[in-house]
Formats: C-alpha cells, sequence, structure tokens
C-alpha cells in the first residue's frame, strides 16, 4: 500500500494522534483560542469548509454549529470513528452539517472544490522536504474553488528551545501533567504525559519522543503508548513561497493568531493564503 510521504513503516510514528487525549485538547493549553480564531477567520461569507486533519471534530463541530457545511477529513481510521460516535450525540442541526471521510490529503485532493480550507495546529510541519510540502499544498488549491482561501498556522519555537534540544545528549524529560477524567472503553482515566525532544539542526527536524501512561483510578498504570512525531521547522517565508509556487496568493501573514506582530520560527504564523 503506498504510504502518505510524511510517514514511515513504524506503526508509532504512522498514527501519532490517540482519539481519546486529542478529544481531551491534552498537551493543546491554547485550544479555545484555536476555535476562536479560526471562527472569526472564516466569517459569514462562507458557506463550504473542509477542514483537514479535522481529528475528533474540535473545530468541525462549532462551525457547522454556526451554520457552515463543514467537509471534515482525517487519515486516521481510528480517530474518524471516535468522531463519528461523538457526532451521533452532537444535535440534528450540527450533524446535518457535517460531511465525514476518510482521505488523506498528502496523497490526493478532495474531490468535490469548496470554498474555504482550514488545517490548525502545525499541519504543514508534518512535510519534512520541500517536495512533500508543495505536494499537500497542491492538492489543498485543487480541492478550493477559484477564490477560495486556505488558513494554516504554525506554532512558535524559540531560539532556546532548539539550541537545548540540538545540543548533545543528555536532554530533559519534559513533565506535560496528568488529564483528568480522559473517556476510554475501559472508563475514565488520568493520563501522564512525558516527552523528550532532540533537533537536528541540518535537517531542521523536529523529533518529539512521547509516553502517555493511562492511569486507573486505583492509582496504577494500565498502559503505556509510546509515540514519535517528527516536524520539519520552516520559516514562514518558506511556506509562503511554496504556496504561490503553487498557484496561491499570500492575503495575509503575521504571528500565530496575533495581527499586530509579525510572522517568525520564534512567534509562530498564521496564514490566510488565496487561491489565484
Amino acid at each position: 500500500m503506498k504510504q502518505s510521504p510524511r510517514t514511515s513503516l513504524r506503526p508509532w510514528e504512522d498514527d501519532f494522534f490517540e482519539p481519546e487525549l486529542l478529544d481531551a485538547g491534552a498537551g493543546d493549553a491554547d485550544i479555545r483560542e484555536t476555535v476562536h480564531f479560526y471562527r472569526s477567520a472564516v466569517g459569514d461569507d462562507v458557506t463550504r469548509v473542509l477542514d483537514i486533519g479535522c481529528g475528533t471534530g474540535r473545530l468541525s463541530l462549532p462551525l457547522a454549529g454556526d451554520g457552515h457545511e463543514v467537509h471534515a477529513i482525517d487519515r486516521s481510521p481510528r480517530v474518524l470513528t471516535f468522531f463519528r460516535n461523538k457526532l451521533k450525540r452532537a444535535e440534528r442541526g450540527v450533524r446535518r452539517q457535517v460531511k465525514l471521510s476518510r482521505l488523506d490529503i498528502a496523497l490526493r485532493p478532495y474531490p468535490e472544490r469548496l470554498d474555504a480550507a482550514l488545517a490548525v495546529d502545525d499541519f504543514l510541519t508534518l512535510f519534512l522536504d520541500e517536495a512533500s510540502l508543495r505536494a499537500v499544498l497542491a492538492h489543498v488549491r485543487q480541492s478550493l474553488s477559484r477564490g477560495g482561501r486556505f488558513c494554516t498556522d504554525m506554532r512558535a519555537r524559540s531560539d532556546d528551545r532548539l539550541s537545548t534540544i540540538a545540543a548533545p545528549l543528555p536532554r530533559p524529560m519534559l513533565f506535560f501533567g496528568i488529564v483528568q477524567g480522559v473517556a476510554t472503553p475501559r472508563g475514565a482515566r488520568s493520563v501522564a504525559m512525558r516527552s523528550i525532544e532532540t533537533y537536528d539542526e541540518s535537517a531542521r527536524v523536529l523529533t518529539s519522543e512521547q509516553l502517555f501512561e493511562y492511569i486507573k483510578p486505583t492509582g496504577l498504570v494500565e498502559r503505556s503508548i509510546y509515540r514519535t512525531l517528527r516536524q520539519r521547522v520552516w520559516h514562514p517565508g518558506e511556506i509562503a513561497a511554496a504556496a504561490e509556487a503553487e498557484g496561491f496568493r499570500v492575503a495575509a501573514l503575521h504571528a500565530r493568531f496575533d495581527p499586530r506582530a509579525q510572522a517568525g520560527v520564534a512567534s509562530g504564523a498564521s496564514f490566510d493564503l488565496r487561491v489565484r
């Protein structure tokens, strides 16, 4: 089976996101800010929206509640199963506005042309070289009507953080706290999250080795899950140039969620790209 350009054959890399943790917003302190920013960015004049990497619906459901027709796609069957079950519990009006399907936009475009596409929270950093970055941008453009919008963002990464994790071993293990009340098929669990990061300065690839420990109410660890996430530290200008080469124009580029500040690796970036 053909693999996505951004993945390996290692299962702990190919299916990184745990649906229960993703839905609980684990490790995402700014989830409310993210949802608010993208709901405001879409506005009232866009009717048909493509939510790329929709996950468990943290953005799709609010957009549907705003009256938009949401086409939600993800490459993970486990995540989509979780979202489908969650969607069954939503209000009928919201359910009718969401069209959910499995699609890896790194491999092919969406079969319909929509008004806008959204890809939140570091999506483009998952593509580690220019060829794969341009390929996914081309597929997004082909999924949009003329004049359509593609909004996405890149998280901030400070120089101090990158220099620290680029240094030789030993590296510190980061502890992101314990998430309480994570819903699982076996009941509510607490989940402890740890990570060790490394940074390859020549390839500009940040690797996060993450360990999730599911804790039973008795305090015993029920299971541990190991995951690896690799991300390219792109400069916002590089993404803008690749987007322009694939038929977009840059309508807006600023610091992540902050139109008053300049985009950069250390400040992050929010992109508003329009199909030419």
